[in-house]
């Protein structure tokens, strides 16, 4: 209310954290106010740090901590759910991203506990919520291993697109073939496009192939236009490698 108010009033306020904490005082108004802020650390945390066999943070390692939102339930759930012991460095991250020990937990009630910290940070920036994998679990895709799940996360495969694939004719893709058509950008729009030029039935490695040399339907069109009457997908691939245009014959 003080930093909203017309005029210059004093602003005074605390941010309290586990790690430490950070009092701030000045003076403001109109949303604008200067000051000065004093950081103090919380030794108790620092001695909790070590009795976990954490290195004891400097002060600058404390004000991080701080500002990041580290907490002795974060470094409690990671050493129960038996992950290696976290550095600072990885305390620092998981906190910033917001790693809850709620995430932890429920992640690890779908079998899901990445190999390493630096898989859970992958994870947890990516999104990877439990909700996904279960939805991904409902679309035929379960127990997963980290890895394939985090592929699957990296390049945007959702139930949406396995769904879509599904009524295009793609209903028992294995998750290599969905990560790279997903990858590639192979929509239905692309198969449909070449189901109606009487390309029908296409394996995924040949959708792959195509789209990866960007094989169009438009491009084929051009072809049959030119009098090249339906060749056969591998050798529209082989016609794309060497750069033929049918303009250019």
């Amino acid at each position: 209310a003080s930093l909203q108010a017309s005029g210059n009033h004093p602003i005074a306020f605390a941010l309290v954290r586990e790690a430490g904490r950070v009092e701030c005082t000045g003076a403001g108004g109109a949303a604008l106010a200067t000051g000065t802020c004093v950081f103090t650390a919380n030794p108790a945390f620092s001695d909790f740090l070590v009795s976990q066999g954490i290195k004891r943070p400097d002060r600058d390692e404390a004000y991080v901590l701080t500002m990041v939102g580290a907490t002795r339930s974060l470094v409690q759930s990671i050493a129960a759910a038996q992950y290696p012991r976290p550095s600072l460095d990885d305390l620092t991250a998981l906190a910033a991203l917001n790693v809850t020990p709620q995430y932890i937990n429920e992640l690890a009630g779908r079998g899901y506990k990445p190999k390493s910290l630096d898989e859970l940070v992958q994870f947890k920036a990516l999104n990877i919520t439990p909700a996904y994998i279960d939805a991904m679990s409902r679309s035929g895709f379960a127990n997963m291993s980290a890895e394939k799940i985090v592929e699957f996360k990296a390049v945007g495969v959702t139930p949406e697109y396995v769904s879509a694939m599904a009524r295009s004719g793609y209903s028992r893709l294995g998750a290599e073939d969905i990560v790279q058509l997903k990858a590639l950008d192979v929509t239905p729009e692309f198969i449909a496009g070449f189901e109606r030029l009487g390309y029908r039935g296409l394996s995924a490695d040949m959708l792959a192939q195509l789209k990866a040399l960007d094989v169009t339907p438009e491009y084929v069109a051009s072809l049959q236009r030119a009098g090249i009457s339906r060749p056969s997908a591998q050798k529209l691939v082989q016609l794309r490698a060497i750069g033929f245009e049918p303009n250019r014959r």
